[in-house]
């Protein structure tokens, strides 16, 4: 009896791009509106985007920002150079750059759309320094950095440069420790996912980040997740207690969540996007970690994937990424 090979490390670099993309596009729709409690009335397909007035398969700023973000890194041979990635996210707002549709971006964040202003004025390294001092209060931990840090996963060649290229891509708009925190621990579990870590292990992988990192951690993210000691407890979890608002520990957390208590990437998109509010979001953050641990692109509906738009921003990037590990 023969037995499939696991999936390469291209392979799950392409699936977890488009599994943010295709998340994003699905979701989309579903932004701002009411959760869907019957999961009988669950959106399982790909439809227009109303509170865009857009067609089906759009993606938002979330994949967007990624792209910006990617190309960031691709240029400078993987390291992070912070004014070049905040250029591209100037250029993203202003003309539209990397954006589903042509010359227009949509569905800016506040806090991006507030940082950005500076670093137009004025793209200087003391810029990085007056945002991390202006939009560091608590009230200012969104999920606009962890929603586009996947690439920095997905070009780091070991576990700690993902890391530490998740810590500094935050801080660009988003630079709470909270905000930073969530990053690092995103890039952790990718990086593992894309080696193939199996769900038990990136359970585990949780709980190991969090006592590793000891009193340096946001103590906010210890004390939501340090609940879950085992893969068991998030599938234990009940979908009332989950929140998918935008505030980054729920974004995380719903990700998490709807990761672990599903064994298809159809299903678990499915369920997270259709916890509603900030559903692009929380469907990108787990569509780029479960397209790397599922690792094949044929995981995803083929009737979501013939209705995305924009497809050759993220071929193009997949394979850049990928020609920097070989």
């Amino acid at each position: 009896m023969s037995t499939q090979s696991p999936p390469d490390l291209p392979s799950r670099i392409r699936t977890a791009f488009y599994g943010l993309a295709t998340c994003d596009a699905l979701g989309a729709p579903l932004e701002f509106q009411p959760r869907i409690m019957d999961s009988s009335q669950y959106v399982r397909d790909m439809l227009p985007n109303s509170n865009f007035s857009l067609p089906a398969g759009h993606f938002t700023d979330d994949t967007s920002m990624a792209l910006c973000l990617a190309h960031s890194l691709i240029s400078k041979n993987g390291a992070h150079d912070p004014l070049d990635q905040a250029a591209r996210y100037v250029k993203w707002l202003d003309e539209g750059y990397m954006s589903s549709v042509a010359g227009y971006a949509f569905d800016v964040g506040n806090q991006t759309r507030q940082s950005l202003q500076y670093y137009r004025k004025k793209p200087e390294l003391s810029t990085l320094e007056f945002v991390t001092n202006k939009f560091n209060e608590d009230w200012r931990c969104g999920n606009g950095s962890l929603m586009r840090v996947l690439p920095c996963a997905l070009v780091a060649r070991t576990e700690e440069e993902a890391v530490e290229l998740g810590k500094r891509s935050s801080q660009v708009t988003h630079p709470h420790r909270r905000c930073v925190h969530a990053c690092a621990l995103y890039c952790a579990l990718v990086f593992r996912a894309l080696r193939g870590a199996s769900k038990g292990e990136l359970a585990l992988c949780i709980r190991e980040w969090l006592a590793k990192a000891g009193e340096d951690i946001d103590p906010e993210i210890r004390a939501r997740l340090a609940q879950y000691e085992s893969l068991e407890m998030w599938q234990q979890m009940p979908r009332e207690k989950i929140s998918s608002s935008g505030y980054v520990l729920d974004s995380l957390e719903a990700a998490l969540w709807a990761f672990f208590i599903t064994n298809t990437f159809e299903e678990g998109a499915i369920e997270v996007v259709n916890l509603g509010d900030d559903a692009d979001t929380v469907g990108a953050i787990f569509g780029g970690l479960a397209g790397a641990w599922y690792g094949d692109v044929s995981c995803i509906s083929d009737r979501w994937l013939v209705k995305m738009q924009e497809v050759q921003l993220v071929n193009d990037v997949v394979k850049r990424i990928t020609s920097l590990h070989e």
